[in-house]
């Protein structure tokens, strides 16, 4: 993982950006906890520097530039692992790098979201442009991938309140609609759980615009008086 973050750049290939994820998988599909603890702290090593040596920080900023292309199963691959990677239980679960994971979810993040949400706009883009590609075992990658950006989503939720404020989350939440209707029905191909995840992101984008309004309202009552 470390030796990976130094040779990327802005013209860097997709596919040799999320290389290093599938090792990282490995490692927390592993049953060594410091490896997995060591990982994460590897990921926001050194964050606040411009030096050559902040390997993790350049590979996550790396990997949340690039556009995806979904006609090779490949990147949708390395999309789910690296997804797999961030929302992994071994590392969700440890209190011991929480704090280590709150700066990989401020790095995916951006400011109020705006990272995240060009970044998945991106990679629903990518499925869309390939919906072409009907084959068994490419709509199972989808669905995998799929799933890896609800979880990512729900914990940047709740990592990152402001970022159910941003104004194009509505729209990415209507991109993430039309991911699932590529995939199937929920009975057919078993994606209650999708469908019922994205439900539930709705809620939130609706009730936070709501509270939004009601305060730029409750402000603007005060400024006239």
């Amino acid at each position: 993982m470390r030796d990976a973050g130094s040779s990327f750049h802005a013209t860097t290939s997709p596919d040799l950006v999320l290389q290093p994820w599938a090792q990282a998988v490995c490692v927390l599909n592993g049953n060594g906890r410091e490896w997995h603890q060591r990982l994460v702290q590897d990921l926001v090593d050194r964050v606040e520097s411009d030096s050559m040596n902040a390997y993790g920080s350049r590979l996550l900023h790396a990997t949340m530039r690039i556009k995806p292309n979904f006609q090779r199963l490949g990147s949708s691959q390395g999309i789910q692992e690296f997804l797999s990677v961030i929302t992994h239980p071994s590392i969700l679960d440890c209190l011991l790098v929480e704090t280590y994971l709150g700066t990989v979810y401020n790095i995916v993040s951006g400011a109020n979201g705006v990272r995240a949400i060009s970044f998945f706009t991106r990679v629903c883009d990518g499925f869309l442009l390939a919906k072409h590609d009907t084959c068994t075992q490419g709509l199972e990658m989808t669905s995998l991938c799929f799933g890896g950006m609800l979880d990512t989503m729900y914990e940047l939720l709740c990592r990152e309140k402001r970022a159910s404020l941003h104004p194009d989350l509505s729209a990415l939440l209507d991109r993430f609609g039309e991911v699932l209707a590529l995939l199937g029905t929920p009975a057919s191909q078993g994606l209650q759980r999708h469908t019922d995840r994205l439900a539930r992101f709705q809620r939130i984008a609706d009730l936070s615009s709501d509270r939004l309004v009601k305060e730029t309202s409750q402000y603007e009552q005060v400024a006239n008086v």
